[in-house]
């Protein structure tokens, strides 16, 4: 990358922090501040899309960067943690708790390793899809409650392959990739998710 590429980068990442910081200001003021993590094209009303370059997740200093002075009403990570190795993924759901309200709500949403359907494991099983860690709801309720999270679970399976879910609203974040909400997989008639209201003690 030439001199003239790296300067354009940076002014890149450097306007788009600035955008992310100027909606945390506008939506603090104007109601909670609501943040979704790994976001990619992901956009909705009320809701700060964040990703990389712009906020890395594993950054502390990003983190700070956004939110030593305002903390975080709602967190929103669908299908994003799983492209995190373990460690990784307990390293941002401690930055998340330190940088959460209390009573504020991180929902996460990744592929359910408890599935029953042997092709979903092999579909959603590291490498593929760039996958880095596969999670069930005891793995994921570990990690949580040592970050100081309360866990609410709306959708997954458990240990012996019972299907269990209630039904959600979106006010805590929007969730396309849920069996409850009538999401259709290419492939999956049954495809489901792990739905957890991770709740900030």
């Amino acid at each position: 990358m030439n001199a003239i590429s790296r300067l354009r980068r940076f002014r890149w990442i450097l306007s788009g922090r600035l955008k992310i910081k100027k909606q945390i200001r506008e939506n603090s003021a104007i109601g909670k501040i609501k943040i979704i993590l790994g976001a990619g094209t992901t956009s909705y009303d009320g809701w700060i899309s964040t990703d990389i370059p712009h906020f890395n997740i594993l950054e502390e200093k990003d983190w700070h960067l956004f939110f030593h002075e305002k903390k975080i009403d709602n967190l929103l990570a669908e299908h994003v943690l799983e492209h995190l190795k373990d460690a990784e993924v307990e390293k941002v759901i401690e930055l998340s708790s330190k940088y959460l309200k209390p009573g504020g709500t991180f929902r996460i949403a990744v592929p359910d390793g408890n599935h029953i359907n042997p092709e979903y494991l092999k579909y959603i099983s590291p490498p593929a899809d760039g996958h880095q860690s596969i999670w069930n709801l005891g793995k994921l309720q570990r990690v949580l409650h040592r970050a100081g999270y309360e866990a609410n679970t709306l959708e997954y399976f458990t240990d012996d392959g019972i299907f269990k879910a209630i039904d959600f609203n979106f006010e805590n974040g929007i969730i396309s990739r849920s069996k409850i909400k009538g999401y259709k997989n290419p492939g999956f008639a049954d495809y489901s998710s792990l739905i957890v209201d991770c709740r900030k003690i």
